[in-house]
């Protein structure tokens, strides 16, 4: 997952150095956790940091200019992962 989640990020956001640090947080926290089937992967944003928490325990932060809206992206923007997940967004929330 961190991988697939790294490759997109990179597309959006221009620190390598910010996707690599963020990779490792989940892989790290991943591990810590000794995560298996079902596990629960929380990502919280803001504008300049996305936050992980992993089956209820932080895994770690990562802050950069832009980064946690380029992290939304990777599910909202116009090449976003999940057209269905924006349409039901936008029924249940609006726009």
């Amino acid at each position: 997952m961190a991988s697939a989640l790294s490759s997109s990020l990179s597309t959006r956001y221009p620190s390598p150095s910010k996707v690599t640090e963020l990779s490792g947080v989940i892989t790290t926290g991943a591990s810590t956790s000794k995560i298996g089937k079902g596990a629960l992967f929380q990502f919280d944003c803001s504008a300049d940091s996305v936050s992980v928490t992993i089956n209820g325990k932080e895994a770690g932060e990562v802050n950069g200019k832009g980064i946690g809206t380029a992290f939304c992206g990777i599910y909202l923007d116009e090449k976003g992962v999940s057209k269905g997940l924006k349409e039901d967004l936008k029924e249940n929330w609006g726009e």
